[in-house]
């Protein structure tokens, strides 16, 4: 009887000792820790302090308007799941922090995360001279109710800063748009992919009005609607990525003075234009894939001439333009041997690159050599060589570099003065940053053969390079070298 009351005394010593082990050994056995900053949900109303939303309390549920005041941070901790009622939304007056991770990212969706109950979406306002945000790592999808707000993300007149999405996704955006950014705010975008977005024709991914927006290395993919639709004044869109997908139009300025600047950018498979453009202010793109849309691989509407060179257009003979009208940016030249992409008037599309991803060269390089004495050429005579460059294609292409390094066994002793050689050393000659019009252009040199010579070959290759071109080169032209070494005064030209 003692043995069993002594056992029994023991094993209540060992349960309390455990129990009270998992009570004060200061961290929960079964749940991380509660920091006493956080706020649990539900939320409604005016947030007047600053406050963070913690992983520990997921769903927050925001089951009326939530609005965090001016000058007031709210702060959603890495993994945080925020769900919003169908009536409701998020307004940010002051700064929003979500700064997740790629091992836990945050979402902000509607109460039962699809579309059966679509939420008022995140609304930035800058009226209180925030309304900021950092959104990392975060997924918003849902939005766009129809009663307090359209589409996932809105931004409104954010003035005193700037608004950075970083390695975002913003999906499933209803009534009118994914994101909305008017009203002179600045945006950042980077590696964000906007998918599934809209559910009209007349709706978008990306909205810019009046605003300056950066998009770099992000994906628009998958909208009902354009891609991206920019029109009004002082807007700004510079963009890298890719736009594809869209049901309208890639690209939609609709009008205003829309200042577009695409490049390194996959514009394709839009069942519309791949960009369709009415700005005042011409356009730029650059170094992009235009293929597989349903219209114009670019229309331009307005009477300014739209730079589409070094683009591929789906053909390695460059995209079709069918008008030969004079429209003062092409002048009368027609390119319908082709495949590639249509274009319309007032878009200047040459050169362009090819599948391989460099510009496909209309130029070829030959060079002719001169022995002043007549044959045989011997040791000590001038040589005069000439390098044409030929332009088979009726516009000029800008910006060609035209390289020569002299022959083994000579000398360099002259150049031509018009024009003349930009870098000038013993070894070789470099015409930079030349314009290169239509047919036959040429640079000169000379060269004088060393006494050492006698009996050799000499060699001269010459090479061309434009813009995100390869190298083209001549064939090689060859000079046997006979006879006894003449010795002739020369005053070179080249001082090292």
């Amino acid at each position: 009887m003692t043995g069993t009351r002594l056992l029994t005394t023991l094993l209540i010593g060992v349960t309390l000792i455990l129990t009270t082990a998992g009570v004060t050994g200061g961290r929960p056995l079964a749940a991380p820790p509660h920091p006493e900053s956080c706020v649990a949900g539900p939320h409604n109303g005016h947030i007047t302090a600053d406050e963070e939303w913690c992983v520990a309390d997921n769903p927050h549920i925001i089951s009326g308007e939530v609005t965090v005041d001016g000058g007031v941070v709210l702060t959603l901790e890495p993994g945080v799941i925020v769900q919003t009622v169908t009536g409701a939304r998020l307004t940010v007056l002051g700064h929003l922090e979500a700064a997740g991770s790629a091992a836990q990212p945050i979402l902000l969706t509607s109460s039962t995360d699809s579309s059966a109950a679509k939420w008022g979406g995140l609304n930035l306002n800058g009226s209180a001279g925030d309304g900021t945000a950092l959104l990392r790592y975060v997924t918003v999808r849902y939005g766009g109710d129809g009663v307090v707000g359209g589409g996932n993300i809105n931004v409104q007149g954010i003035q005193a800063g700037e608004i950075h999405l970083e390695h975002c996704r913003v999906e499933h955006g209803f009534n009118h748009y994914g994101m909305r950014i008017a009203a002179g705010s600045a945006v950042a975008i980077s590696d964000t992919t906007f998918d599934h977005n809209g559910d009209s024709a007349s709706d978008a991914a990306l909205v810019v009005e009046g605003s300056v927006v950066t998009i770099t290395n992000s994906t628009i993919q998958n909208t009902t609607g354009h891609g991206i639709q920019a029109a009004g004044v002082n807007t700004s869109l510079r963009i890298s990525g890719g736009v594809t997908g869209s049901s309208g139009d890639g690209i939609n300025i609709s009008g205003g003075s829309v200042t577009l600047v695409v490049n390194h950018t996959d514009i394709s498979n839009n069942s519309g234009d791949g960009i369709d453009t009415n700005s005042t202010v011409a356009p730029t793109v650059h170094l992009s894939t235009i293929t597989g849309n349903g219209g114009y691989g670019i229309i331009n509407r307005y009477n300014v001439c739209l730079d589409a060179s070094y683009n591929y257009w789906g053909d390695d003979r460059g995209p079709l333009d069918s008008s030969d009208e004079q429209d003062g940016c092409m002048g009368t030249v027609a390119n319908t041997a082709t495949g590639g992409e249509e274009v319309s008037d007032h878009v200047y599309y040459y050169p362009w690159l090819g599948n391989d991803g460099f510009a496909v060269s209309t130029l070829t390089v030959t060079q002719t050599a001169l022995d002043f004495d007549g044959p045989p050429l011997e040791g000590g005579e001038p040589l005069h060589y000439t390098i044409v460059v030929s332009n088979s294609f009726p516009l000029p292409t800008y910006q060609v570099a035209i390289t020569e390094t002299f022959p083994a066994y000579t000398t360099y002793i002259w150049d031509s003065d018009e024009p003349n050689a930009d870098v000038e050393t013993s070894e070789h000659l470099v015409w930079l940053d030349r314009t290169m019009y239509a047919g036959a252009n040429s640079v000169e040199f000379m060269v004088i053969v060393r006494a050492t010579a006698a009996g050799r070959i000499i060699r001269n290759v010459a090479c061309i390079q434009q813009p995100h071109g390869l190298p083209v080169c001549s064939d090689p032209l060859d000079l046997p070298v006979t006879g006894h070494p003449v010795f002739l005064p020369v005053i070179l030209r080249y001082s090292p």
